[in-house]
């Protein structure tokens, strides 16, 4: 049955049975303590009673004197008052030696098995009261007779009474009461959960922006709500990247695609000589090479995008990093007769990561060889500052206006198309060397000229004194 009832309900119906059951145990212990109290009470007023009793009864010769019989004449010993009090004397035997008026025709009840002062209660004419039963002794402290005294039980039951129907009345009310409030205070605190649920019912794809609204106080809550907004940020970069992925993939794929697919449609058309199909197989095969490389570099940004590829950061010798790149760029520099002038102090450090840094040195290096004319140059520059370590590489080619170099690190742009060489790539290069130098808090930055070249600027953070592998 609990499992049907809503989050408040539960919540209140298990606040209410934990208050049930304390409630319980507290009214019970406030029952017990009046009733103790009201008998304590009960107990020293037949005790006092009772010594002022003993202190006129006198024993002589067997015979029961008294050393003021007017005590027996009082008023509340005499008559049926309020508050009555019965006094009955009895021998050892049980005969009754002497009692009060107000008991007429009754009797106290005697318990001759009880030796010394006992209280209990008895029922007297259909009343129930409240009795002591003192022994008499002698000098020698023998028991001559015994001591009754007895007064009604009636006002105090009534006070026990009406306290218990105070407290059985009262606890069902309270529990009602308290139910009814608990529950409204659970939907309260509640109330951030409920829109935590309307939001997630909300979000689609269309509208994955959308966030659930921050409590005020920073509790449990809040700390929930938080998680969740950073997992839909989460979610929301993913579904973005994969979008962006896609929408990449197939803008780039489609152009050399459909060149594949003309070129072979053009040759099953008729038969050709053997030089024209070698030479439309060499143009398709350059065209999946170009498709391979895009897939490779796509794949390579997605990696980086979704955060599963983390830099290792360690301390490099950031001289013999560069040269190494440049050894392998050589071939393509001697092509187009462009020298490669490099100048750098030895025993440069920096923390990155080596891999990335042979990633980022290749492109950038690349695109100053490919973006130069023939016969110019290409310089890289790596100096030491008193805050850390710049180089700068620098072409002498087309360059660009400066409202295209914000946009040169955006995937995909190629610049200005009348100055962008046939073949030149893919626009990607520069876009991951801005994702790899973000990862590792290198700075970069860019500078161009037009018709005079371009300079790229890389900043190292300095180390320190005792860097170390990360």
């Amino acid at each position: 049955m609990f499992k049907q009832l809503s989050l408040q309900n539960r919540i209140a119906l298990h606040y209410m049975i934990a208050t049930a059951t304390l409630l319980a145990v507290v009214f019970a212990a406030i029952y017990l303590i009046v009733m103790d109290t009201v008998y304590l009470n009960l107990n020293g007023t037949l005790v006092a009673e009772a010594g002022e009793l003993l202190k006129n009864i006198d024993f002589r010769d067997g015979e029961l004197h008294f050393v003021h019989p007017e005590e027996w004449k009082e008023k509340e010993h005499v008559q049926l008052e309020v508050d009555p009090i019965f006094i009955q004397i009895v021998g050892r035997d049980g005969r009754i030696l002497k009692k009060t008026e107000n008991l007429f025709d009754k009797q106290l009840a005697f318990h001759p098995e009880r030796k010394k002062r006992a209280f209990f209660n008895n029922m007297l004419a259909g009343s129930r009261v409240r009795q002591i039963q003192v022994p008499i002794h002698d000098a020698s402290k023998h028991v001559l007779g015994y001591l009754l005294v007895a007064i009604p039980l009636r006002p105090a039951t009534m006070v026990l009474d009406n306290l218990r129907k105070v407290l059985i009345f009262s606890f069902p009310v309270i529990l009602v009461i308290l139910f009814w409030f608990t529950r409204f205070v659970a939907r309260e605190s509640l109330r951030p959960v409920n829109r935590i649920i309307e939001t997630a019912e909300k979000i689609t794809l269309t509208n994955l922006d959308e966030r659930v609204p921050l409590p005020q106080h920073r509790d449990e809550l809040y700390r929930l709500i938080s998680t969740i907004n950073r997992l839909l940020d989460r979610l929301q970069d993913a579904l973005q990247r994969e979008k962006q992925f896609t929408a990449d993939a197939s803008h780039e794929l489609r152009t050399p695609l459909a060149a594949i697919k003309g070129t072979l449609e053009v040759l099953i058309r008729r038969p050709r000589e053997r030089d024209y199909y070698e030479q439309k197989i060499r143009y398709c095969i350059a065209e999946l090479d170009r498709m391979a490389g895009l897939v490779e570099h796509l794949l390579m940004l997605a990696r980086f995008d979704s955060g599963g590829v983390k830099p290792r950061l360690q301390i490099v010798d950031l001289e013999p990093q560069v040269r190494r790149v440049i050894e392998r760029l050589q071939p393509q520099a001697k092509r187009k007769t462009i020298p490669i002038n490099f100048e750098a102090s030895s025993g440069l450090r920096v923390q990155a990561d080596k891999s990335m840094l042979d990633i980022i040195f290749e492109n950038l290096l690349s695109n100053a060889i490919k973006f130069s004319p023939e016969g110019s140059s290409v310089d890289i520059c790596i100096e030491e500052r008193e805050d850390g370590v710049v180089c700068r590489i620098t072409d002498h080619g087309f360059g660009m206006p400066e409202d295209q170099t914000a946009r040169v690190f955006d995937r995909f742009y190629r610049g200005d198309p009348a100055r962008s060489l046939q073949n030149s790539g893919f626009g990607l290069g520069l876009a991951i060397v801005k994702k790899l130098t973000d990862m590792q808090g290198i700075d970069l930055s860019l500078t161009s000229q037009v018709d005079k070249g371009t300079t790229v600027r890389l900043y190292f953070p300095s180390v320190g004194t005792e860097g170390q592998t990360a």
